[in-house]
């Protein structure tokens, strides 16, 4: 579905990540661990097209990232979801329209949009706060509400950047249960963090685990 090949990223003189080679297999859920700073957020940046690699390639379905036109690429990041650690939560509108928002952009149906909203908000278990405003949301109810709106146009694969770095424990549980709940769906998951703990809040399920440090991604912890 996705393949990193001989992946490298230079800021300046500084090279961030080092001939990086993976793939990403539909339906998989993989788990990127690494320190802050490592590197992660500009390999999931690479994978939505915000970033270009200094050298290699990016494929999505056998298609080259770089050479896709913007028309093409406007058509791929509707099919890959993004959460953040910081929710990223339009703060003047409530959490329904948040996730309208980024259908109304696309033009769609009035009702269809409707739909969707109510559909999305039901599976993170948010359908109660639907008119609730950011501000008056917990930090894991503001995740939720990122993660429906990451949902809307039924994604193939969700890309969660730190999606715990903001939550404490009992919300980490939580939000690793969702992120699950998701993939057993058929959504392929990329998660990124530099909680190595975090591991421990996966149930005893197939799952990929990497470390990425010194911009290499130095082993492929294998399956729990």
């Amino acid at each position: 579905m996705l393949v990193f090949q001989n992946i490298s990223k230079k800021f300046n003189d500084h090279e961030v990540l080092k001939d990086i080679s993976f793939k990403i297999e539909k339906g998989e859920f993989i788990i990127l661990t690494g320190p802050s700073g490592s590197g992660k957020t500009t390999l999931a940046q690479i994978i939505i097209g915000k970033a270009e690699p200094t050298s290699g390639n990016v494929y999505i379905d056998g298609q080259p990232l770089a050479l896709l036109k913007q028309d093409a690429l406007q058509l791929m990041r509707r099919n890959v979801g993004v959460v953040f650690q910081d929710f990223q939560l339009l703060p003047y509108k409530t959490v329904g329209e948040n996730i309208a928002f980024v259908l109304e952009v696309c033009e769609k149906p009035r009702r269809k949009i409707d739909e969707k909203v109510e559909e999305v908000l039901a599976k993170v278990g948010m359908i109660d706060h639907k008119n609730s405003f950011p501000k008056e949301l917990s930090g894991g109810e503001k995740q939720r509400a990122a993660i429906a709106r990451a949902l809307a146009h039924n994604p193939a694969i969700l890309i969660a950047d730190e999606p715990t770095g903001n939550l404490d424990r009992e919300n980490i549980k939580s939000i690793i249960k969702l992120l699950q709940d998701i993939n057993m769906n058929g959504t392929t998951v990329f998660l990124t963090t530099h909680n190595q703990d975090i591991i421990h809040h996966f149930e005893n399920r197939q799952k990929r685990f990497m470390n990425l440090k010194d911009g290499r991604v130095l082993e492929h912890v294998g399956h729990i």
